[in-house]
């Protein structure tokens, strides 16, 4: 199974990185959590259009959803989009006209709502399951643990981002492959429930406890990591408390 960070930023884009998209090619099927506008550089690493593609999107929050007025430009034979309880009219609203006609004018589209708890995603290539859990965040929410039979081994992913440290997040990342968390705070800065992101700290310290096999940090504040240079003492941060831990960046691809 194949990772690739096509965006790594958190509210806004800037030299150091495109607003927060991160593809999953699980050798039959491409996966992409979140579309903010890193979905551009989709098709340099998605180019087998034969393949469907599952989008999951985790919040409403534009940097989270921008990308999706680019859907015209992409000729997967299936395009799903899963969206949190009562989100679908969400997505359907936003994606559509005045704003964008990228739902309207493609028949390849669908928009799914899930439910908390296991999802079985199904198709004609198979299936493989999603679990979700509200996270602790200003606006509603979700975390997400794929789940994936790869090359006969299970293989398991959480993506765990705008949120506080919870226990949502310590379930769907127990044992996982790997824990993608942001890191919306830097490091030492004190954690405060009105704005719920996580420092490096928070983030390591979730993974530890949870056991995960490894952690990469991303959706990067732009306003507080302004460079790239900047994400390496998040690095050094986290790495202290839990060792295997990587700092995305825009192109970085990982095999799990």
């Amino acid at each position: 199974m194949r990772i690739t960070f096509l965006g790594t930023n958190g509210w806004y884009s800037t030299g150091t990185g495109n607003t927060i998209c991160t593809l999953v090619d699980t050798g039959e099927r491409y996966v992409l959590f979140d579309a903010g506008d890193g979905i551009r550089r989709l098709l340099d690493f998605a180019p087998d259009c034969s393949k469907p593609l599952d989008i999951f999107i985790s919040h409403f929050h534009l940097d989270h959803i921008i990308g999706l007025h680019q859907l015209n430009r992409f000729n997967y034979p299936k395009i799903r989009i899963f969206v949190q309880p009562k989100g679908k009219k969400v997505i359907e609203f936003i994606v559509n006209s005045p704003f964008t006609d990228a739902l309207q004018s493609l028949s390849n589209v669908g928009v799914f709502e899930l439910a908390l708890g296991k999802n079985r995603i199904s198709d004609s290539l198979g299936s493989y399951t999603i679990d979700a859990e509200w996270l602790s965040h200003g606006d509603p929410c979700i975390g997400f643990r794929l789940e994936v039979a790869n090359a006969g081994k299970k293989k398991a992913v959480a993506h765990c981002l705008d949120s506080g440290p919870c226990d949502a997040i310590k379930a769907l990342s127990a044992n996982a492959d790997l824990l993608i968390a942001e890191c919306g705070l830097v490091p030492e800065e004190e954690y405060d429930p009105a704005w719920p992101h996580m420092s490096p700290e928070i983030a390591a310290k979730l993974a530890l406890e949870a056991k995960a096999k490894a952690l990469a940090l991303t959706h990067f504040a732009a306003h507080k990591y302004p460079a790239l240079k900047d994400r390496k003492a998040a690095c050094k941060a986290a790495k202290a408390i839990f060792s295997n831990t990587i700092c995305a960046s825009d192109g970085l691809a990982l095999e799990i």
